[in-house]
Order: C-alpha cells, then structure tokens, then sequence
C-alpha cells in the first residue's frame, strides 16, 4: 500500500439474489450499476457461501469462520446466535481506526445486542418497532442508498470508514416497495426450475426486484463519485446466499451456495474487468478485506485473503475444497474444482426430480444419503454419479469429513 493512504471501505450486501445478474450472463435483467462494479473491478465465479440462508452465510461473511465455530448455525429470528467472543468485522475495523456505519439490518446479532456488533452509526435502520410484520420493516434501496449519501456528507473526513449496506431486495415478496414485474427484455427462468407460467411469473416479478435493486447501488456508487471517494474506496459487492425459487435457497446444491462477489479498488490495482474462475468462499471475505486495508488478522480466521489474487499477483488455487452447510437440514457439501459431493446426513426424506417445480408439483423421490456431481459436465446437478464414481466420493469425503472433525460439526457424535 506504499504511497496510498488507507482505503476506505464499503460492503454491499443482498439478500436472496444469488448471482441474478447481468454481468453474470443472465440477458434479462439490466443492471449496469452493478455490472459496473465487474467492469471495472474483478468478479468472482464462483463464489460459494458457507450456508445457503441469510444468517449462518452473514456470520461466515463478518466473522471469517464457519458456522459450527461462530455457532450461527440457523437464523437469529429462529433463535441463533453467535458464540460468545466472536468478532464482527466492523469491531475489527473500528479497532483499526475506521469509522464504522451500518446501514438497514445485518441479520447477525439480536435486536438487544446490536451495540456490541461493532458499529458506531446504525443508519436507515429496520422500523421493526413501528411495522413488526416482515417486510414493511424494511426499507427500499433508494432510500438506503440515499442515506449512505447523506452519511458522506457528514462523517468525519479526518478518518477512513467501514461502512456496510444490507439491501432487502430481492427477499420475497418481490413487489416491496411498490416494485413491477419486469418483461421488456423477457423473463429468465433458471435451468434448475420448470419454466411453467408460476415460475414465468416468479421471475419476472425478481426482475422487477432485481432493477430497484441496481438503483440503490447506483445511488451509493454515485455518492462515492461526487465526493472523490471512488478511487481509494474498496467496493466489495455480494449477495448473501442463492435465489429464492426451487432446488437452490435452503439446499447446498449450487444454486443455494453459489453468489455474486465483485471487487473494485481502482487506487489498490482492484481493476481491469477480470474474472476469477476458482471456487472460493465467502469465508474469505472478512480476511481479504483487512488485508486490503493493511490491518492486522486474528489468528483463529479460518478463511484466507485473496487481496493478492485480487492484485493480479497470484492465481487462486482451484483445488482448495470449498464447503457448505445447511445446519436445519443435515446437509454438508464440498466442492473441489468442478467436482462437487453433498452427504445428506439427517436430511428432508424427499426431493422433486430436476427440474423443480415452484409448486411442488411433479413426483417425490427420497434424498438419497450421498450425491456426486461433475459440475463441468452437469452444471446444475441434475445426475447423480455417486453410484458410478465411488472412487471420486472417497476422494472427497475425506477433505469432507476432516473438516467436520476440525470444526466440530454437531451432527457428528459427540
């Protein structure tokens, strides 16, 4: 970071977008503000969450640890909760001498214990105490990304900020906020769901979701133009976990796992619309943002910074297994490369055959104790290879089961 003062940081997360955007192919939707962030910074394939709902891929995200060592394992409004002596990262930060600002909700900690996530500034907070009722807490991205831009108007210029952005959009139910559905450019429906009239419907009303979404980016990443910050900001775009339809949030299937991760930092050699094709995690967020700041890493991190794959000047190793785990279900997954297993340990005893419907409606078979998939060939895991390649499920049970060990995974016997 020679001769660059430290940069500030800004965190924008989603929710239930998974990578439904067009930067990441899908023609329907038109989202230059985001697909600006790719443009002129780097985008991750294949980012995986650590958990295919909001709070456990959250707690993953601002602790750089799994869930079965920070213990948010479920969702904090079904009664989760960090261990005790777990660190957010805006503590992290504000330790670091950021000012530190939260903007909406963050979905980590309960409502009592907000104070002691670390932030010094909760702006455009959830109404929860005047609409208790999900979503009318929630406020639209216009007006969160209008109060990021008042925010900049007033902060202390004397100190760089960490500031994190969580959007409601695109949580069900799509029309928050007064949003349409959005067909001028058509309507996609993902491979993995039967394209029938509901699913047409689902996802056009997404699109329309997907748009007001964009527009609140767009008003942040404009806030940082106008005020001369958005050279020395690193802007890390996320979403929290898969989309909200069928066969992808609540599963470990990729379309569960898998978000969208962009990164710009034109002032720290964050640039050049790269893509980076390796399967990480978001477990590496936490690491690879303090890295970029050039603060210290707590020794228990259990993810790694990819601030010198950002750089340019390493290459991200696609043989490092990426896990995921959906606690509620009984579900553990590994990836490596394009090979991918998923062990349905205590799991939901049916599943549809691919394509799923919206509705549930075709035939129900069990969920089957071990599935392999060659994500090359089957990118959407339609076939099961377990029965054809056991030699590819030892292969991958091992790393599997050796990080079950190291976290101490409740579902093993204790």
């Amino acid at each position: 970071m020679s001769g660059i003062s430290r940069p500030h940081i800004l965190l924008i997360n989603t929710h239930d977008s998974g990578r439904f955007f067009g930067c990441y192919g899908v023609k329907t939707v038109r989202t230059p503000h985001i697909d600006g962030i790719a443009g002129e910074g780097v985008l991750f394939e294949n980012m995986m969450a650590a958990s295919p709902i909001c709070s456990p891929s959250r707690g993953a995200m601002v602790t750089g640890r799994w869930p079965q060592r920070n213990g948010l394992l479920g969702l904090t409004h079904h009664g989760f909760r960090l261990n005790e002596g777990e660190r957010h990262m805006a503590a992290l930060f504000r330790e670091g001498g950021y000012a530190t600002a939260l903007f909406h909700f963050q979905h980590v900690a309960a409502k009592e214990a907000w104070a002691d996530v670390g932030f010094d500034a909760f702006l455009a907070r959830s109404r929860d105490d005047e609409e208790p009722v999900y979503p009318k807490m929630a406020r639209p991205a216009a007006e969160v990304g209008s109060a990021f831009a008042a925010y900049l108007e007033t902060r202390d210029a004397g100190k760089p900020f960490f500031a994190q952005i969580n959007f409601n959009e695109t949580h069900t139910p799509f029309d928050f906020g007064g949003v349409e559905p959005e067909r001028v450019h058509g309507v996609t429906v993902p491979p993995w769901v039967e394209p029938d009239p509901q699913a047409e419907a689902h996802f056009a009303h997404l699109q329309g979701a997907v748009q007001a979404l964009d527009k609140g980016v767009g008003i942040v990443l404009d806030a940082l133009r106008r005020h001369g910050l958005d050279e020395n900001t690193v802007v890390l775009f996320a979403t929290d976990h898969g989309l909200e339809g069928a066969r992808d949030k609540w599963t470990c299937y990729e379309p569960g796992l898998g978000i969208a991760a962009l990164v710009r930092w034109p002032a720290g050699g964050v640039a050049g619309a790269r893509r980076i094709a390796a399967p990480v995690s978001n477990v590496d967020i936490l690491p690879t943002l303090l890295d970029l700041a050039g603060l210290p890493q707590p020794d228990n991190l259990d993810g790694i910074s990819l601030a010198p794959i950002l750089r340019g000047e390493a290459v991200a190793d696609p043989e490092r297994p990426v896990f995921g785990i959906y606690h509620n279900s009984g579900i553990r997954s590994v990836r490596i490369s394009a090979w991918k297993l998923i062990r349905n340990f205590a799991a939901e005893p049916y599943a549809e055959i691919p394509p799923a419907t919206l509705a549930n409606r075709k035939p129900l078979h069990p969920r089957p104790p071990v599935e392999l998939y060659d994500l090359a060939a089957d990118p959407h895991e339609f076939k099961n290879l377990a029965t054809e390649h056991p030699e590819k499920v030892r292969a991958l049970d091992r790393p599997l089961a050796e990080w079950m060990r190291a976290v101490n995974d409740p579902i093993l016997p204790q």
